[in-house]
């Protein structure tokens, strides 16, 4: 599905920043309407709007390695640890479906590599590749594989807090980010409403289209910049 992982929140912003953007400017509802064809799209083609997928694979990953964890502190094995997954309402769905796929693997007598191959495309982040290569030595060695299931979650609950602590940080920064775009067009939209002839002169005149062309495109220019500024990705 081209629209399953679309960030709709992102979507609306930017559909009321350029849409409504471009009639307050230019005093064209049909220039309002005709803005939204490109990012249409943009969602449909070129997937600009997709979600950050890493996170959650990241987030799911270590929900993974929490059930895989739990077996093995009470002597099971890796593969013990997937017989006897029972889905409950707490588990997201995306471990129901690895779990249930790594249990049809192991009744087909799948080999070790063909479970480490199902874990990496379920969860396709470097940090899942890492493990299974390591898991997979683990297990064709019989060497004791908590360790490094234990050492993996260590590392990547740090990750995750040291991204959430930027978050946090950056929210304010957002939030500011997002009052200066719009504020311009709330102010624009008051004074039609109010005193809709001061702005007679930049709607008529080719010097006042001029100036508000030129403003717009600040005003654009800032929200790309200002967006490119508080955009973190985890994987950085």
């Amino acid at each position: 599905m081209k629209f399953k992982n679309t960030n709709y929140k992102n979507v609306i912003i930017d559909a009321i920043f350029y849409g409504f953007g471009s009639y307050l400017f230019f005093d064209s509802l049909l220039l309002g309407v005709l803005v939204l064809i490109p990012i249409g799209l943009l969602i449909y083609y070129k997937k600009a709007y997709q979600s950050d997928l890493y996170y959650k694979n990241f987030s799911g990953f270590i929900e993974f390695l929490n059930h895989i964890n739990a077996h093995l502190s009470v002597g099971l094995t890796f593969k013990n640890s997937i017989i006897n997954f029972n889905a409950s309402k707490d588990q997201s769905r995306q471990l129901a479906e690895i779990m249930h796929a790594l249990h049809r693997i192991m009744n087909v007598n799948g080999t070790t590599g063909s479970l480490m191959k199902e874990i990496e495309t379920a969860y396709p982040i470097e940090e899942a590749k890492i493990f299974t290569n390591l898991m997979g030595t683990a297990i064709t060695s019989n060497v004791q594989s908590a360790y490094i299931v234990n050492k993996t979650l260590d590392i990547l609950y740090l990750k995750k807090e040291t991204y959430q602590e930027v978050e946090l940080i950056l929210f304010q920064k957002k939030m500011e980010q997002a009052i200066l775009c719009m504020a311009p067009l709330a102010i624009i939209a008051f004074i039609r409403t109010s005193a809709s002839e001061y702005l007679e002169i930049l709607y008529t005149t080719l010097q006042g289209r001029g100036i508000m062309t030129f403003a717009f495109v600040l005003l654009i220019l800032m929200k790309l910049i200002s967006d490119y500024i508080v955009k973190i990705k985890l994987e950085s």
